[in-house]
């Protein structure tokens, strides 16, 4: 099972942000080109292992910001599903 954390921050209209693979030991991708329109997000993972695009649902559940639906997808047809949740 994956496990991982990323971090988003807004930087006026935009967002940058970094993610830790545990599963994969890859600390600190890049993650960049995030788009949040209404409940969906996407965005873009550059890391050790290629390139990713990353997008899924935004809900909030008891006061918790969560990615739902969570998809992933990389060059040669690899890809992946993914969910997340805010943490504190």
């Amino acid at each position: 099972m994956w496990q991982g954390e990323f971090v988003l921050e807004k930087d006026g209209d935009s967002y940058l942000g970094e993610l830790d693979d545990i599963s994969e030991e890859t600390y600190g991708d890049t993650i960049k080109d995030v788009t949040v329109v209404d409940d969906q997000i996407s965005f873009t993972r550059q890391g050790q292992f290629g390139v990713q695009q990353w997008k899924g649902t935004l809900k909030k559940e008891d006061g918790d910001l969560m990615v739902v639906d969570g998809q992933w997808t990389k060059e040669g047809g690899i890809a992946g599903i993914r969910s997340a949740h805010k943490i504190d």
